[in-house]
């Protein structure tokens, strides 16, 4: 969860993936005024999880030779 007020903002994850993608929305959603503070449009609250618990793998069977009961265990 990402929640902006007009003097703070808070993050809430359930671990330290969530936190970093918690600040990079954040960061994304401040610009810097000609005072040179910075600011936001609006109070904003953003509710968001991964669709799946994993983000993907990657097999790299190029560089190192796996067999295939391996191969198919993570399949």
């Amino acid at each position: 969860n990402l929640t902006i007020e007009s003097s703070y903002g808070i993050i809430y994850a359930e671990n330290v993936w969530g936190a970093l993608n918690g600040i990079e929305t954040f960061s994304q959603l401040l610009f810097i005024t000609d005072d040179n503070y910075l600011a936001t449009n609006a109070s904003i609250y953003i509710q968001d999880w991964p669709r799946f618990p994993y983000r993907g793998i990657l097999l790299d069977t190029a560089r190192h030779f796996l067999p295939v009961p391996i191969i198919k265990q993570h399949l």
